[in-house]
């Protein structure tokens, strides 16, 4: 297996990326042509769309058998469409989204244990997962091009909801104490959420 890779994207999520890969015994080269792993973090559709097919983009300096492993947040048209074009340029596509299990940590990707992948691709899943393990406490695969999109849309959805819930029992629970009166010392102590919401 080739263990040279290349990072494209976001530079918080680079420096994480080349740690791990580092520690277990990748090589980074800025060169996307003579890496045999190109990953892939963008916090925009448009940078995505760009580094992979711009004219000078990822699909067209590649060379055959790449795998690429985008871990960016997008949807499931553009993971099924990048499978789609890596298939027929004879490269191949992983989706592995980011998920990030605590969002309160005060640096959530310093924590491998901390971070999650919902890996979606046809066979090419397995040739990523030495990557994609070192980056991440779990890896799990959800099925074929866009699967993963579709999980990590839905788990951002429940988290979301779980914080909003949250901040808006907080304000709810402030808004009552500041007049409890009316409803006597023991409501003062009932709390309007748990520790970890």
């Amino acid at each position: 297996m080739d263990k040279r890779y290349a990072f494209i994207g976001n530079e918080a999520v680079g420096d994480v990326v080349r740690e791990r890969l580092d520690a277990a015994g990748w090589t980074r080269t800025d060169d996307v042509a003579s890496a045999g792993m190109v990953v892939t973090y963008c916090t925009s559709q448009t940078a995505l769309e760009d580094a992979h097919f711009d004219e000078s983009g990822i699909v067209q300096a590649a060379s055959p058998n790449t795998v690429l492993i985008d871990l960016s947040a997008s949807t499931p048209s553009f993971a099924r469409e990048l499978n789609a074009v890596a298939i027929v340029s004879d490269l191949a596509a992983v989706e592995a989204p980011l998920v990030v299990a605590d969002p309160m940590l005060s640096d959530a990707l310093s924590d491998r244990d901390n971070l999650m992948c919902l890996v979606g691709g046809e066979e090419d899943v397995e040739a990523a997962r030495p990557v994609l393990d070192a980056l991440v406490g779990t890896v799990q695969e959800t099925g074929g091009s866009g699967s993963a999109q579709l999980a990590r849309a839905a788990y951002t959805l429940q988290t979301s909801a779980q914080i909003m819930s949250a901040i808006e029992a907080d304000a709810l629970y402030r808004a009552v104490q500041r007049s409890s009166a009316a409803f006597g010392a023991t409501f003062g102590r009932a709390g309007a959420t748990t520790p970890e919401a």
